[in-house]
C-alpha cells in the first residue's frame, strides 16, 4: 500500500493539523502518512495559486499506488488536473465536495465533471441527499462519492451553557447567504432586534435604514463568534442547495442556540426534523418569520430545540468524522 499525502486547503500555524484527532487517527492508521501545508500566523484559506503550488508539491512526491487527500476547498482538484500532465498511477479523494452547477465557473464545473468520471478521483459529501444531487448533476457513479459529515468542535472561547432567550436574532457569514430574504424578515418583524455579521460587498442599502437592525462588516473570527454565542436565535436563510452555512449553524446547535434557515441538503443533517430547529423552502420568508417567533414566543420550545440539535452533533464529533474517513480511505485504496 503507499503513502497517503495529505495537503489541507489553508494556511494555519503548524501543528494545528497535526495534534487534531482526525489526523493523528489517520496516522494511527496507515504507516506512512505525509502532511503538506502552508504555515502561516493565523489561519486563511490559500490563494488560487497557493493551492496550485501545493498541488504541484504533492504531485512531485507522488509515486504509484499513493492517495492524495485534500482537506477542504479545491486543493486537491488543482493536483488531479496538474497530474493529467505528469500522468502518474495515484489516487485522489476531496474532502466535502461543493459545487453549484448555476453558480460555479463553466470550466470548474465541466472539469470537476470529468474528475468524477475518472478513474482516480472521489470526495466526500456531508449529507446523504448530496450523493444522488452530485451524481445527478456531475453524471457520475455514486460510489466515487462517500459520506463524511464536517467535524465541529468549540473553542473553548466559544462555549456558552445556557439558552438566552431575550437577545438578538443573529445572522452571518460569506458562502451564499440569503441577504434579501433576510432582510424581508427583519422587516416583518419590527419588534425583534436582529444583528447581521457580513462582508461589506454583500450589505444592501436598505439596511441602513431598519432600526431594528445592527451590522457588522469584516469582523475577525473571535467577534464574529462572540455575536453568535450571545444571540438568542441563529437564522441564516441560504441560496444554494450545494453545502454552505453549515459551519455557523454546527457552532450554533453547540453553544444552545436555536436554527432557522433554509432547506437544504446540508441543513437537514443538522435538522433532521422540526424537533431540532426549522427548515424553511427557499426565499420562503413569511415561513421563516413565522418559525423564528414560534420559538421566540415559547421559552420550553426553544429549550427542547436546543437540547435535541446539541445531541444530534454526536455524529460530527472529529472522532467520529474520523471513523467516517477512514471508512473511505480504505474504499478507494481497495
Amino acid at each position: 500500500m503507499g503513502k497517503i499525502i495529505f495537503i489541507q486547503s489553508f494556511a494555519s500555524p503548524l501543528g494545528i493539523m497535526e495534534n487534531s484527532i482526525i489526523y493523528k487517527n489517520i496516522k494511527n492508521r496507515y504507516r506512512e502518512v505525509k502532511l503538506l501545508s502552508i504555515v502561516s500566523d493565523r489561519g486563511a484559506n490559500l490563494t488560487k495559486f497557493q493551492s496550485l503550488r501545493l498541488a504541484i508539491k504533492a504531485i512531485v512526491i507522488a509515486q504509484s499506488g499513493d492517495l492524495i487527500f485534500g482537506w477542504g476547498a479545491d486543493v486537491c482538484y488543482y493536483a488531479w488536473v496538474v497530474n493529467l500532465l505528469f500522468r502518474k498511477k495515484i489516487r485522489f479523494l476531496s474532502q466535502n465536495l461543493i459545487i453549484d452547477k448555476e453558480k460555479s465557473s463553466f470550466f470548474r464545473f465541466k472539469l470537476y465533471k470529468l474528475a468524477l468520471k475518472s478513474r482516480n478521483f472521489y470526495a466526500t459529501v456531508n449529507s446523504p441527499g448530496l450523493i444522488d444531487y452530485y451524481a445527478s448533476i456531475l453524471n457520475c457513479d455514486k460510489n466515487k462519492l462517500f459520506l463524511v459529515y464536517d467535524s465541529m468542535k468549540l473553542d473553548d472561547y466559544q462555549v456558552q451553557n445556557k439558552y438566552n432567550s431575550n437577545s438578538y436574532i443573529f445572522f452571518g457569514g460569506k458562502a451564499y447567504r440569503d441577504v434579501k430574504t433576510f432582510v424581508k424578515v427583519v422587516k416583518l418583524l419590527p419588534n425583534r432586534p436582529f444583528v447581521a455579521v457580513l462582508k461589506k460587498d454583500m450589505v444592501l442599502p436598505e439596511m441602513e435604514s431598519l432600526p431594528n437592525l445592527k451590522v457588522y462588516c469584516d469582523v475577525d473570527k473571535n467577534l464574529f463568534y462572540d455575536l453568535l454565542k450571545n444571540a438568542s436565535l441563529c437564522f441564516i436563510p441560504l441560496l444554494s442547495m450545494a453545502p454552505c452555512g453549515l459551519f455557523v449553524m454546527q457552532h450554533a446547535a453547540l453553544m444552545n442556540i436555536p436554527i432557522v434557515s433554509t432547506e437544504t441538503y446540508s441543513m437537514r443533517t443538522l435538522v433532521p426534523s422540526d424537533e431540532y430547529g426549522f427548515l424553511c423552502s427557499m426565499g420562503d420568508y413569511k415561513m421563516m418569520a413565522e418559525k423564528i417567533t414560534e420559538i421566540l414566543n415559547d421559552v420550553s420550545l426553544g429549550q427542547s430545540i436546543v437540547s435535541k440539535a446539541k445531541s444530534n452533533m454526536k455524529m460530527f464529533s472529529p472522532e467520529n468524522v474520523s471513523v467516517q474517513l477512514l471508512g473511505a480511505f480504505n474504499s478507494v485504496l481497495s
